[in-house]
């Protein structure tokens, strides 16, 4: 065998380890991107249930603390329904002019 052929042999097999190489990294880079796709849908799924969360918590504080009771009646020539903020215990009004909460 000559020299030029052994050489080009492995030049060949350099080549094609070299290939095979830059494949399974982007293969793994296109596997990493996914995961990193799912992960941040995940990601945003729990914090909307944790902003969720606070804002129940927040909102149950103020009820039960009586604070920031919000009224709201029905302006039937208009169709408008204003909304009133009271800071004196709770005393929210319903549509239908029940107290909110009353159970019926």
């Amino acid at each position: 065998m000559s020299w030029d052929v052994v050489l080009e042999a492995a030049m060949v097999s350099w080549l094609e380890e070299l290939e095979r190489r830059e494949a399974a990294a982007r293969a793994e880079i296109s596997e990493l991107r996914s995961r990193m796709e799912e992960l941040a849908g995940r990601l945003a799924e729990r914090e909307a249930v944790l902003s969720r969360l606070e804002i129940t918590r927040e909102t149950m504080t103020e009820i039960l603390s009586g604070e920031g009771a919000v009224t709201v009646s029905v302006d039937e020539a208009s169709g408008e329904v204003p909304v009133s903020v009271e800071r004196s215990g709770i005393a929210g009004r319903g549509a239908a002019g029940a107290a909110v909460g009353a159970g019926g």
